[in-house]
């Protein structure tokens, strides 16, 4: 059985491949090699421990791994925050103003889709109990990067406690709010 409470069947696409397009004419449409699989979270994930494992995830499996899509509810963020990655490379997370009204997200489960060719059961699995395991304490999640570039690293920022300025040897980062 797969982990829980991190991944659930009923998640599991159905359709041609695993993904459930809709038919318009060949678009959607995979080949053999292509399949799809959902991990859902039951509750809130900690940023910097998913940012991480998901990075460790992209640098392992990015050249099998074609989309990585979806909502994650974030501790300690009461926004919804938009999740996109093709193959090694993962774009800056987005907050939406609210989450989106009825449907699947009504339980504030954060879900992320994955579009993968030649990804093999065993990758998936690991996969699965990688993101089962989060490690909550940012510190720990920072020290178990090592000296790693992971493609996730612009994220490591995107949920940081506010500072006046933020100094780091050679440079200072001062707020500043521009007129609008």
């Amino acid at each position: 059985p797969l982990p829980a409470p991190a991944w659930r069947g009923k998640g599991q696409a159905k359709g041609k491949g695993g993904h459930g397009h809709a038919d318009a004419g060949g678009a959607g449409r995979h080949d053999g090699e292509v399949a799809s699989f959902v991990v859902e979270f039951d509750a809130p994930v900690p940023w910097f421990g998913f940012a991480v494992a998901l990075g460790r995830i992209l640098q392992k499996c990015g050249d099998r791994i074609l989309r990585v899509k979806g909502l994650m509810n974030v501790a300690g963020d009461p926004l919804p925050r938009v999740i996109q990655c093709v193959q090694e490379v993962a774009y800056p997370p987005l907050s939406l103003a609210r989450w989106p009204a009825g449907g699947a997200f009504d339980d504030r489960h954060g879900r992320l889709v994955f579009i993968a060719r030649a990804l093999a059961r065993e990758d998936v699995l690991a996969i699965h109990l990688m993101l089962a395991n989060l490690q909550p304490n940012p510190a720990k999640a920072r020290a178990g990067m090592g000296a790693d570039v992971l493609p996730t690293r612009c994220w490591l920022s995107h949920h940081g406690p506010a500072a006046a300025a933020i100094e780091h040897a050679g440079w200072t980062v001062q707020t500043k709010r521009l007129k609008t």
